[in-house]
């Protein structure tokens, strides 16, 4: 091989890899972007007027006008699911206030103390016993793969399938 081939190849590794870290990255924040969706969502209704008689009918006005300003996959269906997310898998709380705990910007500490705050997402009742490292998780597993898994009993059964 000579030196440019070599040097093409090299250049095309780093290609290669760099286009899979930012793959991962766009996963990685989607899945967050929809975890704090569906706290947003769970705060709102354990704290909102209408939470109990509206809860459906919330979803569905807030996809409309989230979808109105040009948004996508923010259907009430994905909105449920979000929710569903939040509440299956608290403890990635954790993992998003580590993330930005260094974070200058507002927005930021707003939700992070609302979060920690926050009996709805930490409670133990509705954690998992048998866990799955959320680091790895968050790591290794998309959005999607996270909504097949809400479909798994909790339990050993969900674990063993998260692993």
């Amino acid at each position: 091989m000579n030196n440019i081939e070599i040097l093409s190849a090299n250049i095309m590794e780093l290609h290669k890899f760099f286009k899979s870290y930012a793959v991962q990255q766009v996963n990685n924040a989607l899945t967050i972007r929809n975890w704090l969706t569906g706290f947003y969502i769970i705060e709102y209704e354990q704290n909102g007027k209408d939470r109990a008689a509206y809860g459906e009918k919330t979803l569905k006005v807030l996809s409309k006008k989230i979808s109105d300003k040009g948004l996508k996959g923010f259907s009430d269906r994905n909105l449920r699911l979000f929710r569903q997310f939040c509440f299956e898998y608290p403890e990635i709380w954790q993992f998003v206030i580590a993330k930005f705990k260094n974070a200058d910007n507002q927005l930021i500490t707003i939700w992070q103390s609302k979060i920690a705050k926050s009996g709805i997402v930490i409670s133990a009742s509705n954690q998992n016993t048998e866990k799955t490292d959320i680091n790895i998780l968050l790591t290794k597993l998309s959005y999607t793969h996270f909504i097949e898994l809400l479909s798994v009993e909790k339990g050993l059964k969900r674990t063993f399938y998260e692993i």
